[in-house]
């Protein structure tokens, strides 16, 4: 977000509703013949006052805070079920869990190669309401901490061949997994790469694909693969109910059975893409060349105006999005570089209340649960820290 398994079909229940219409219930939900719940909704997140977060988080740990521990480079956070805070940091390769007042706080791990020790942590999810798994990318190997007595035990993984995953959930029955980058093939036509989400067992001993979905569209011109920023992708993640899948493109969120990858739930709303116009097109390639650095500016809207032939009619809807512990999902809307991290079109675990939710500048969502969100918080000198807020109410659809 890899060798890939590559062309496998997706599960009957996706395909049965991959190319009809759901009629346009106006936030009721109706089922299709498959078993399939859609809810329609005339919510446009563009077109909607934006809802606020409160003007003071309920704490802050880092670099405007004079309690707490020290922070590195945070890479993951999760609020966990007894209330506590878990934060990877990926500078000094450890896990935190602080408890809300910040009068006491666990580190577990520390960079190295031995158990218990990290070399790169990709990923951190709640495997029961005393333990975590840590996933350590960099050495293909999970750990499950125990949060009270700090035991642990370490496993090893490689689901494909060495290509990286990330651990997306988990429960003490099994674990989902989800490959990291797309993987370069060869190919003579245009067409959709898909990626598997992969399911183990608790001991990580039996691997099998739950399913596979599609994840972006490889361009092929005069018998060349070609590139474009803009181009069409989709975007997954996974929590503790399911996980959850959409094209950047158009307003649907798609949700899944995380024991049968089953098609569970389908989410429609309003939001209407802006087509490219050649004006918007300089504007998007202006602030493109103000964010990329390396190369001269001409040299890099050289580069950008080479690839407009291949950009789509419109520009995405969506940037990408995270599934939270408590089931809802966070889109980040589209805008120019930048302004996408702190603008969410937010859905309810039930797919029936969205909200368009404005985030402090330099706030980067990580989870959120019981009425609280949890995010990386960063300075203007790039000093990380972290910060809970509370979560305004979602008004009903």
């Amino acid at each position: 977000m890899w060798d890939r398994t590559w062309l496998l079909f997706v599960l009957a229940g996706f395909m049965a509703c991959a190319d009809g219409e759901a009629p346009d219930v106006r936030g009721s939900e109706v089922r299709d013949s498959a078993g399939v719940e859609i809810i329609s909704s005339s919510f446009d997140a563009s077109e909607t006052q934006p809802n606020s977060f409160p003007s003071d988080p309920i704490f802050r740990v880092g670099w405007d805070s004079d309690s707490g521990p020290f922070l590195g480079f945070v890479s993951f956070g999760r609020l966990l079920e007894d209330g506590t805070v878990a934060v990877a940091d990926l500078q000094t390769d450890q896990v935190l869990v602080l408890d809300r007042d910040l009068q006491s706080h666990e580190i577990f791990g520390r960079n190295g190669q031995g158990p218990g020790e990290f070399g790169g942590i990709r990923g951190v999810v709640e495997w029961s309401p005393d333990s975590l798994v840590v996933w350590d990318g960099s050495q293909n190997r999970a750990t499950i901490f125990n949060i009270r007595d700090l035991g642990f035990r370490t496993v090893g993984h490689n689901p494909e061949g060495g290509v990286e995953h990330t651990i997306a959930a988990a429960s003490e029955d099994q674990i989902l997994w989800i490959p990291t980058s797309p993987y370069a093939r060869d190919f003579e036509t245009s067409q959709w790469l898909e990626m598997p989400i992969l399911r183990s067992d608790a001991t990580i001993e039996q691997i099998d694909t739950l399913v596979s979905l599609p994840f972006s569209e490889v361009l092929i011109s005069s018998g060349r693969r070609v590139s474009n920023m803009l181009r069409r992708e989709a975007d997954f993640d996974a929590g503790p109910t399911g996980f959850t899948w959409m094209r950047v493109d158009r307003p649907e969120l798609r949700s899944f059975d995380p024991a049968t990858g089953q098609l569970t739930r389908i989410v429609r709303w309003a939001d209407y893409a802006e087509p490219i116009t050649p004006g918007r097109w300089d504007e998007w390639v202006d602030a493109q060349t103000s964010q990329i650095s390396g190369a001269p500016a001409e040299t890099i809207r050289k580069m950008l105006d080479g690839e407009r032939e291949f950009a789509p009619e419109a520009f995405p809807l969506y940037a990408r999005f995270e599934a939270a512990s408590d089931g809802s999902v966070w889109i980040h809307l589209w805008g120019m570089p930048g302004a996408e991290d702190s603008r969410y079109l937010v859905i309810s675990a039930d797919g029936r209340c969205l909200m368009r939710l404005d985030a402090p500048d330099r706030f980067f969502f990580m989870d959120a649960r019981d009425n609280l969100i949890l995010g990386r918080d960063v300075n203007e000198f790039g000093v990380h820290g972290i910060a809970l807020y509370e979560r305004p109410e979602c008004p009903t659809v």
